[in-house]
Formats: structure tokens, C-alpha cells, sequence
């Protein structure tokens, strides 16, 4: 419970502690330089999150442990390869798939998904965990 008027500081430890209670797992599938910017966001929240720079080794971290949400940088060499290589076995009903961009969210249009812009990963994640 955070009571109002809401401190942001507060609501972001209340949301991390709850997520962190539901044992969620992100994988961020991006380029490094990117990655940065993501994972201050994540570890600001407590969710616990894995890097990857590529499709194949996804779908190798799909495979070996289970994540609820997946996070992938339109702006890879071919983000559609990765979103066909993820497989979220997560034990949340609901998985999603968050597709960012560092850059204008219309760069990913031709992917046929709307993309979120990097500063509101952390918002789409809550809104994505929320969605059960």
C-alpha cells in the first residue's frame, strides 16, 4: 500500500518488492550499448533480468530457465528473428513481449508491433506484470 500523495521512490520499491515476491524474470535481448540504459531501470524496480545479444542465445536462455517478459531492442540487426526465437515458459499466466527503442518508437513500425520508447521500459514491465 502506498498512500498519497504517492512518492515515486516509494511506489518503485513497493512494485520491486511485489515483483520480486513473484520471482519474475525479464530477458532483455538488445545491443550492448543499449543494454546499459535498460538495466538501470530494472535494477532500480528488483526485477531480476538476463542480457543477451542475439536471437540464437535467447532462445538458449528460453530454454535453460524460464523468464515472464522479454524485452527486445527493435533497433538489433533483426529483431523479428528474435521475437520467433523466444519462448516464455515463465509461470505467469500472461507473457509478454516488450519491443523498445532507443530512438523514435516509430522505427519499429515495419515490424508490424508498436514499439515502446526506452524511458518507458520500466512503466510497459509494471503494466506487463500487472496484465495477469
Amino acid at each position: 500500500v502506498v498512500k498519497k500523495p504517492i512518492d515515486v521512490d516509494e511506489l518503485t520499491a513497493v512494485v520491486g518488492t511485489a515483483v520480486r515476491a513473484g520471482r519474475t524474470r525479464v530477458l532483455v535481448v538488445s545491443r550492448q550499448e543499449v543494454y546499459a540504459r535498460v538495466v538501470e531501470t530494472l535494477d532500480r524496480l528488483g526485477i531480476e533480468h538476463e542480457w543477451t545479444g542475439s536471437g540464437a542465445h535467447a532462445a538458449m536462455a528460453c530454454y535453460a530457465r524460464r523468464f515472464e517478459v522479454a524485452l527486445v531492442d527493435a533497433g538489433m540487426r533483426n529483431p523479428r528473428a528474435v521475437m520467433q526465437a523466444l519462448d516464455l515458459r515463465g509461470r505467469r499466466l500472461q507473457r509478454a513481449v516488450i519491443v523498445f527503442t532507443p530512438e523514435d518508437a516509430a522505427g519499429a513500425a515495419d515490424l508490424g508491433v508498436e514499439a515502446v520508447p526506452i524511458d518507458n521500459v520500466a512503466s510497459a514491465v509494471v503494466a506487463a506484470l500487472r496484465d495477469e
